[in-house]
């Protein structure tokens, strides 16, 4: 996570401390953006956030790593995979409103299609 992510995530903590937790945050990871909340899951998609790149349970470093997220939810952990190295990230979420989001966050990551 950038500079600037890291200023957001604190901000987010800071907020969470003073006023309850937001109802929705975008979140710069490396090259995407993080959305989570807007609906009543957010203390859900809060928790894990904050559990990954918060209290980073998931810390090691995934240098060069092969990384299958099931049950991906919005994307947090293959964020965090990527942002300490990984290789490669493969997500799998079945929930539609997750799914969503979770493919908007790797649309940037993505290469370019080769056109033949």
């Amino acid at each position: 996570m950038g500079h600037r992510g890291r200023g957001r995530v604190r901000a987010l903590f800071v907020g969470e401390l003073l006023l309850g937790p937001p109802t929705r945050a975008r979140i710069a990871v490396g090259n995407t953006r993080i959305e989570i909340g807007g609906g009543p899951d957010f203390p859900v998609d809060w928790k894990a956030f904050v559990e990954i790149f918060g209290d980073e349970i998931y810390a090691e470093s995934y240098r060069g790593s092969h990384v299958l997220d099931v049950r991906a939810h919005k994307g947090c952990f293959g964020a965090y995979g990527l942002a300490t190295g990984a290789a490669r990230v493969v997500s799998y979420e079945p929930a539609a409103a997750n799914y969503d989001a979770l493919e908007g966050a790797a649309r940037p990551l993505r290469p370019p299609l080769a056109h033949a």
